[in-house]
């Protein structure tokens, strides 16, 4: 039998109680540049003639192309590529424009906006001060990592990727860390399969060492 228990009802039991959480939004907005863009693929994924996208369809793939672009525009410039190049024999040349213009847009905003947070927090500061991101594009996810590291002063050391498939060589790392730190803890039959305990040693590499941790 199981029984839903609510975050209030379940404070009293918990050994470190749930942290209370505080809302605040950071605005942002688009430049010209991204709002044309913006503005253009949504024009053309509406327009009736188009060869790509046809009948029910079209209404979520513009959901999706437009999550996408609150994504990131690289987000948006990798899926373009995609469906320009499954469909390269059609009449594409609007598409290819698109991919052109979002790869000349230079600046994102919501991407600079992050960054205007992360100094606001003061993650680099020395008391370990850390935040917890969250995108859908895996494209987004490596463009923050680069962006964090080009421009936001951080090592890689101190950025945690964390997704569905965990299999990078930096995640083998952490998971050999975590056997090192506290796989010895556990049981023979109590320890985890790899997959699972590959993002046990994600999450406690972010406890214990690095400062963001990026997940999808």
């Amino acid at each position: 039998m199981v029984q839903r228990t609510l975050r209030r009802q379940a404070q009293d039991f918990l050994e470190r109680p749930f942290v209370a959480g505080r809302a605040q939004i950071f605005e942002y907005s688009m430049t010209a540049r991204e709002k044309s863009l913006y503005d253009g693929v949504t024009a053309y994924l509406l327009e009736a003639q188009i060869l790509a996208f046809r009948g029910n369809q079209r209404r979520l793939l513009l959901i999706g192309f437009h999550r996408l672009m609150a994504s990131s525009v690289k987000a948006l410039a990798a899926s373009l590529l995609k469906g320009a190049d499954r469909l390269h024999r059609m009449l594409l040349a609007r598409v290819r424009n698109f991919i052109a213009r979002a790869e000349t847009v230079l600046r994102d905003s919501k991407a600079e906006k992050l960054l205007d947070v992360m100094r606001v927090i003061g993650v680099r500061l020395p008391d370990r001060r850390r935040v917890v991101t969250f995108t859908e594009s895996l494209v987004t996810q490596g463009y923050l990592r680069d962006l964090l590291i080009e421009r936001g002063g951080l090592g890689p050391e101190v950025i945690t990727l964390f997704r569905s498939t965990n299999d990078s060589p930096r995640a083998a790392s952490a998971l050999a860390h975590g056997q090192e730190e506290v796989g010895d803890q556990l049981s023979p039959d109590q320890r985890p399969s790899r997959s699972v305990a590959v993002r046990l040693a994600l999450v406690h590499e972010f406890r214990t060492r690095s400062r963001v941790f990026n997940s999808t």
